[in-house]
């Protein structure tokens, strides 16, 4: 994983979370509380929804790319053990044609079709 893909974890963790979301309501009610009551500024309800849209704009525009970041490394990861277990299937199957191999040299040996030379397998000689 690269530094920026690091970072981008990183505050993808954080502000992607309802923790953050919550915090982040709570601060604008908390200084649009504040602003009303100790009247240091009286905004017009227009302005305050512009504010207020400007500002989740701003979130979205950050948060988008690191999503996209974030996603992209999980689907690098996924990728990656999918690999690995097409990788495993593979010599699996090749020990199963193994094995079936054998099988049909021992079958073929026991049922005295032909004589395989020093096949590995134990010699039944019918005692």
């Amino acid at each position: 994983m690269t530094r920026g893909e690091a970072v981008a974890s990183k505050l993808a963790r954080a502000f992607g979370t309802w923790h953050f979301l919550l915090v982040l309501l709570v601060l604008v009610l908390g200084a649009l509380g504040a602003s009303v009551l100790w009247s240091v500024q009286v905004p017009a309800m227009g302005n305050l929804l512009t504010y207020l849209w400007f500002a989740l704009g701003m979130l979205v525009t950050i948060q988008t790319p690191l999503i996209l970041i974030t996603q992209h490394r999980n689907e690098s990861r996924d990728r990656a053990r999918d690999q690995e277990a097409f990788l495993v299937a593979l010599h699996t199957e090749a020990d199963i044609h193994v094995i079936r191999d054998l099988l049909e040299r021992r079958t073929e040996i026991e049922d005295g079709n032909h004589r395989v030379p020093n096949t590995g397998l134990p010699r039944d000689d019918g005692d």
